[in-house]
């Protein structure tokens, strides 16, 4: 059955407040209308795409030559047709988005996704954790350790005069985090703490780390104890953590940038034990896409090791679109980046995509792009978000 396909960033949040319900913030919501087109990067050309508007229809007819390998954007179910509704994040509140989004007749028509009760442990941080616990493996980081006092965890870190990371359970993508240096907590840090717990019922925290590579494996679970592998993914974050975009290469040449550090051996150890807790404790329940995101971090005593499980992320992410795209489009003799980017300001975004469209030409070759700009969402003068690749 064809899929219809919907991009629901922010699902975390509607997965914290547990409702069929959810309207989520300002922000995310900007995000999830500017960004409605970002599955056209890794859905099956014989799929649909959820538009949000006829902007979104108009733009892909905009895309290059090689748009028969790109699946369709819609606003309404083709008339007598069935789909499997397939949201980015799978949340108590996704079948109620398509019902938004859709006439009531084409709604009837889907095949809704179905909310587990069991997921909502499962796309917290706590499960991150336990994998980190039952994975079998010569070195890995202290467990994270979740606090539900505001004292507490201030006392726990003045004490220890070291710098953490506090990260909310139900958040990703570098959302949600706060990092203390020194044991030092301001009153604005005390602030964010106390609405943090208040929202999320406790926090973790976690000795910060010094980064060398940010990386994830992706994978895919049949919900009947299978999960597959289905490759790697290199990305950068900002300073604090927040997603900026991922690389497009050859999966040989992300492998050989992370074994180069990390070691062939404690990759493949990393690689097999990884699968295998997932498949224990994700495998039986949940069937769809999952990444789980990574680092390589330095040690004085060891060297480069790997922090094998930061996050688990129960839906698609930027880094299996970033292989999609990679695999479909790119041209295998070039390189490339796939950024999301924000701009504060109105008509900033439409400015920035008309200059790049000026100076990085598109260029096809083989069918595929081999150098040059391609937005992958339309850019209008109310965009604020953009989602793009730069290709060389």
């Amino acid at each position: 059955m064809r899929k219809i396909h919907l991009f629901n960033p922010g699902s975390e949040t509607a997965v914290l407040f547990n409702k069929a319900h959810y309207t989520p913030p300002a922000n995310v919501a900007q995000m999830r209308r500017d960004l409605a087109c970002l599955p056209l990067a890794y859905a099956d050309p014989n799929d649909y795409v959820l538009g949000a508007s006829d902007a979104d229809l108009a733009f892909a007819a905009t895309l290059p030559d090689q748009q028969e390998s790109f699946a369709k954007v819609v606003t309404a179910l083709p008339e007598n047709e069935s789909a499997e509704a397939e949201p980015w994040g799978i949340s108590p509140d996704s079948p109620d988005l398509f019902r938004h989004l859709l006439a009531p007749k084409d709604a009837a028509r889907l095949t809704m996704p179905v909310w587990k009760p069991e997921f909502r442990q499962l796309i917290s941080r706590e499960t991150a954790a336990e994998c980190l616990r039952l994975l079998n493996l010569p070195s890995k980081p202290l467990l994270p350790r979740f606090m539900q006092s505001v004292p507490d965890l201030i006392d726990f870190i003045q004490n220890s005069r070291t710098t953490f990371v506090l990260k909310e359970p139900f958040s990703s993508s570098g959302r949600g985090l706060l990092w203390l240096n020194d044991g030092v907590v301001s009153a604005i840090d005390r602030k964010w703490i106390e609405g943090a717990m208040k929202r999320q019922g406790q926090l973790s925290i976690e000795k910060a780390l010094d980064k060398q590579l940010d990386f994830a494996m992706e994978f895919s679970s049949d919900g009947e104890g299978h999960v597959r592998f289905l490759g790697l993914s290199l990305f950068d974050t900002a300073s604090k953590g927040a997603y900026s975009g991922n690389v497009l290469a050859s999966q040989e040449t992300l492998e050989q940038r992370i074994v180069a550090l990390s070691g062939r051996e404690a990759f493949e150890t990393v690689k097999k034990e990884l699968n295998r807790v997932l498949e224990h404790l994700i495998g039986p329940v949940y069937r769809g896409i999952l990444g789980v995101d990574m680092m390589i971090y330095r040690d004085e005593k060891f060297g480069c090791l790997i922090h094998p499980c930061l996050e688990i992320n129960l839906r698609h992410t930027m880094g299996t679109t970033a292989l999609a795209l990679y695999e479909r489009h790119i041209h295998p003799s070039s390189e490339g980046f796939f950024t999301v980017s924000f701009e504060k300001q109105s008509g900033e975004a439409l400015r920035k995509h008309q200059k790049m469209l000026s100076d990085f030409p598109l260029l096809i070759r083989e069918g595929r792009i081999q150098s040059g700009y391609l937005s992958l969402c339309p850019a209008t003068s109310g965009t604020h978000y953009r989602a793009f690749l730069l290709v060389k």
